[in-house]
């Protein structure tokens, strides 16, 4: 009986250290560690197509380093669509992204993206709210008020406020009234999870924190390792450039100018070039980069397969067909599954830029032959009068025959007389293909 009550009060006791250590083993296996560097990517100015597939790329690398995302914003805003597709891949990526609003502002899509991230922190003087959609008109800049369009966003916030335990009666104002908090107060109203001054702070604050993702699991961040900056490659920066809908318009309008031009004037030379600010004109309309960069690759290169074989000459068929080449090279995308380095970017970069100078170079050589060839003085002149030769044959006034005048054979008939195989003779006169000759020894002229 004494030994049941010692083993009662034992098990009494270690009870609450196995119950504790089983909850340990529980939280362990739905929580990941990640870390222990990060990786950086910045982003300023429109959210755009261009910053889209940057965020992808960023995401990409922090994934295979199993590192936390930490995204900078300092941007007005930009395209609804966009900023809803980034949000979407940062809800599929099962990455920890902590977005730190460090810039003036952070505003429109980039409130947006705040918001729906695991981790949301901000500069205590960052702006950020204005949520409220706009179009632009040719009478101006309009609120969007179609219920179809602000439902959507309204719910798309809530149900992100709600797994990241944020304050949903605040977001929902930066979208019906354009609230506008700073950071301060975005963080004393429950709006995001924390302020810091810098990154360097943000990396204190965030190191040790268990974030929970979209999909429900959980993320142990442990930074206390390097910070990976990925910076904006460049033909992203080309894309974000040519989305600007400004940048957009003029190109469409440039290119079909010109080729209206060119096809009423009858200079066909020049359609090339309008052809090609149309299909840049074409980003700002919502095309893909694949598309497009594919487009531009196979126009590049038949352009400059008809610059160097129909029509040789290196002119503006051929300049179009290079900078296309070279612009649609360097704008195709590297695969999604694949994942390289800067390194590797820059080098495909060179290598389109390459080709693109190494089929100039082969126009710009054939155009130099050409030119030499139409320069080069004739070796005979295309009227021989006055030049001796020899009959072949016995040629009369009525009856023609050939003779041979500095090594060329002509189709020639005499004046005045009969002239005799191999008798030496005098060109006196052409009648169109026809040369009237006489014997030489008769000191005929020209005439």
């Amino acid at each position: 009986m004494r030994r049941v009550r010692l083993a009662a009060l034992i098990l009494f006791f270690l009870f609450p250290f196995v119950l504790g250590s089983l909850n340990t083993c529980v939280v362990h296996a739905y929580t990941q560690r990640w870390g222990p560097g990060a990786v950086l990517a910045k982003v300023h100015g429109t959210i755009d197509e261009g910053v889209r597939a940057y965020i992808e790329e960023a995401l990409a690398i922090a994934k295979n380093k199993h590192w936390p995302l930490i995204l900078y914003l300092d941007t007005p805003g930009g395209y609804l669509d966009t900023a809803l597709s980034i949000v979407d891949m940062i809800d599929r990526s099962g990455v920890p992204v902590i977005t730190y609003a460090g810039g003036r502002w952070a505003v429109s899509a980039g409130t947006l993206i705040l918001i729906s991230s695991p981790l949301a922190y901000a500069s205590p003087h960052t702006v950020i709210g204005s949520m409220q959609p706009v179009m632009v008109t040719p009478e101006g800049v309009k609120p969007v008020n179609f219920s179809k369009i602000i439902n959507t966003l309204l719910k798309i916030l809530e149900v992100h406020c709600e797994v990241y335990g944020r304050n949903y009666t605040a977001v929902k104002l930066f979208v019906v009234s354009n609230l506008n908090l700073d950071g301060e107060e975005a963080y004393r109203y429950h709006v995001i999870d924390g302020v810091a001054n810098s990154i360097d702070e943000l990396l204190v604050k965030i190191n040790g924190s268990i974030v929970k993702l979209y999909n429900g699991d959980e993320a142990l961040i442990v930074v206390n390792g390097p910070v990976e900056y990925v910076e904006m490659p460049l033909r992203y920066r080309v894309v974000s450039f040519l989305s600007d809908p400004t940048i957009s318009s003029l190109l469409l309008s440039l290119g079909s100018l010109i080729i209206i031009i060119s096809l009423a004037s009858g200079h066909l030379m020049y359609a090339p070039l309008g052809l090609l600010l149309l299909l840049l004109g074409l980003f700002g309309l919502g095309y893909t980069v694949n598309t497009l960069a594919l487009l531009l690759v196979i126009l590049g290169a038949i352009l400059l397969a008809i610059d160097m074989i129909v029509i040789p000459g290196f002119g503006i068929t051929g300049a179009t067909g290079a900078i296309m080449l070279v612009l649609g090279l360097a704008l195709l995308p590297l695969s999604g599954n694949l994942l390289v380095t800067a390194e590797y970017v820059r080098i495909l970069l060179y290598t389109a830029i390459s080709i693109g100078v190494f089929f100039a170079a082969l126009s710009t050589i054939i155009a130099y032959k050409v030119a030499s060839v139409v320069r080069s003085k004739p070796v005979y002149q295309p009227d021989p009068i006055g030049k001796k030769g020899r009959a072949l044959d016995e040629i009369h006034p009525d009856k023609e025959g050939f003779v041979i005048i500095e090594g060329e054979y002509w189709v020639a008939r005499s004046r005045g007389g009969v002239v005799k195989p191999g008798e030496e003779v005098i060109v006196v006169g052409k009648d169109g293909p026809t040369l009237i000759v006489e014997k030489a020894s008769k000191g005929g002229s020209a005439g």
